[in-house]
């Protein structure tokens, strides 16, 4: 039973540091700074407040409609949108792949003067 406890603590911690991993990338692809370790999103750019979530395979149905919504594109950005039965449109969610997210210009740059003023803003949080 020890073994078995240890084991789940090693994975534990493998998938937090995943986690955190990602979250730097993130962090550092969009101009963002970091702030999942203070009880916010994972991470602040200028525009957006984004969490970060890892996956070891997409459900399905999503992963066929995002290949079917990039097959389609042609020459433009591939963009799906899913609506939930019997909900409002305004909850319907954008899917939307990274790279084209940052070629939309989504994620503004900041100069480091920005970047710390985020970063105190949020320790004074």
């Amino acid at each position: 039973m020890v073994g078995k406890k240890e084991n789940q603590k090693k994975i534990a911690r493998r998938n937090k540091h995943r986690g955190t991993d990602f979250e730097h990338h993130t962090a550092k692809v969009t101009n963002g700074v970091r702030i999942g370790d203070r009880g916010f999103a994972d991470v602040e750019t200028a525009l957006h407040r984004i969490e970060c979530k890892t996956v070891a395979k997409l459900p399905p149905k999503l992963d066929d409609f995002m290949s079917q919504t990039i097959a389609n594109a042609r020459n433009k950005t591939p963009l799906l949108i899913i609506h939930k039965n019997g909900d409002q449109h305004d909850n319907d969610l954008v899917v939307l792949r990274l790279c084209d997210a940052i070629k939309m210009g989504m994620f503004i740059v900041k100069s480091g003067m920005e970047r710390l003023e985020i970063e105190l803003d949020l320790v004074g949080q």
